[in-house]
C-alpha cells in the first residue's frame, strides 16, 4: 500500500521536528508568528526548508549550522515578482 502523501503544512511540521535543537523553538516560533499575520498565507517546504507564501510575496525560513557552535536561522523576504508558485491568489504566468 502507497504511504499517505503529506500536505504542505504537514511536510513542514516534519522539517522543523527534524532541525536541531537549538534552532528548533525560533524556527516554531518564526512559524507562528508568520501564519497569525495574514489568513492568506500558506506554506510549504521550497528549497529543503520553511517558506511562507501570500499573493504579494514569500517568507523563506533558512535554518543551518556554519560550524559546530554556530546555529543560524535567516529569513529571506521576496516580492512576488522574484518567484512563481502554485497560490489560489498567484496572477503569474
Amino acid at each position: 500500500m502507497p504511504k499517505p502523501t503529506l500536505t504542505p503544512a504537514e511536510q513542514v511540521t516534519n522539517h522543523i521536528r527534524g532541525l536541531d535543537p537549538a534552532i528548533r523553538e525560533v524556527v516554531e516560533q518564526l512559524r507562528r508568528i508568520i501564519l497569525s499575520t495574514d489568513s492568506q498565507i500558506a506554506e510549504q517546504i521550497k528549497w529543503n526548508n520553511p517558506a511562507f507564501y501570500s499573493p504579494t510575496g514569500m517568507v523563506h525560513i533558512r535554518s543551518f549550522a556554519c560550524a559546530q557552535d554556530d546555529k543560524r536561522v535567516d529569513l529571506l523576504i521576496l516580492p512576488v515578482s522574484c518567484f512563481s508558485f502554485a497560490h489560489p491568489g498567484n496572477t503569474l504566468s
